[in-house]
């Protein structure tokens, strides 16, 4: 009775050792073999899930405006012209651009940025700039020049703009059409007395890039003044001849 004992005490103990490593084995399979290939998995998931170049076509230069160079409106026409990417996740779902404008006076830079998208949601960017530059001046035109006989009669500079005798233009449009200022020139008689000869005028148009043209509107002051006129300058260089007065004039 006493060796049966044993005998089976034995294999209960065999039978336990065996259940403790079957036990041991799975726990060893779940807990360490399984995470390492599930790592490996999104490891092998996330290299995938990567654009792996994008090149932007040349940059580009535009006299007026950033509108003369449009965006390329999808991937193909981006490849067209130079563009490029690569990606192990194909296809590409979207292709898109944004634009930053720096700076407010030229040469004006604008920073145009692309992305696109692949399959496993990855992004890929690449930058193009566009330098906006005009170097091509204004065309003013001055009002005709004129004679007055009084400075009196002398018109408002600022009119002659108003009233559009003054006119400019320019590939990019003008910014600014103005006065600048007169010069005085001269007398009426060699010098001797008040009215001056000539008035230079000046004019100036500003394009949108800075570019500058200026023109002149001569205007001569005569010593034509009507005696009692209110034209205090020139009165006193207009001659006086006696009058004699016989009889009855009727």
């Amino acid at each position: 009775m006493h060796t049966f004992k044993i005998v089976n005490s034995n294999r209960i103990i065999s039978a336990i050792i065996f259940l403790i490593f079957i036990v041991l084995s799975l726990t060893s399979f779940n807990y360490f073999t399984t995470p390492v290939e599930l790592n490996n998995e999104i490891i092998a998931e996330n290299e995938k899930n990567t654009i792996t170049s994008m090149v932007c076509p040349p940059n580009l230069t535009a006299t007026c405006s950033v509108s003369e160079q449009p965006p390329y409106a999808d991937f193909a026409s981006f490849m067209v012209v130079g563009g490029s990417a690569t990606t192990d996740c194909p296809p590409f779902t979207s292709f898109s651009h944004m634009d930053v404008t720096s700076g407010t006076t030229c040469p004006i830079t604008v920073t145009r940025t692309y992305q696109i998208t692949d399959n496993c949601a990855a992004i890929g960017t690449c930058v193009q700039t566009i330098t906006i530059n005009d170097n091509t001046p204004p065309t003013i035109n001055c009002a005709p020049n004129i004679s007055v006989n009084c400075p009196i009669n002398i018109p408002n500079p600022q009119n002659a703009i108003t009233t559009g005798k003054v006119t400019a233009s320019d590939n990019c449009g003008i910014k600014t059409l103005e006065w600048l200022y007169d010069t005085q020139t001269g007398h009426i008689f060699d010098g001797v007395g008040d009215c001056p000869n000539y008035i230079k005028r000046y004019y100036r148009a500003v394009d949108n890039c800075g570019n500058v043209d200026t023109c002149i509107q001569n205007i001569f002051v005569s010593d034509e003044c009507i005696p009692g006129a209110f034209c205090p300058l020139c009165e006193s260089q207009v001659p006086k001849f006696e009058a004699n007065l016989i009889g009855n004039p009727g």
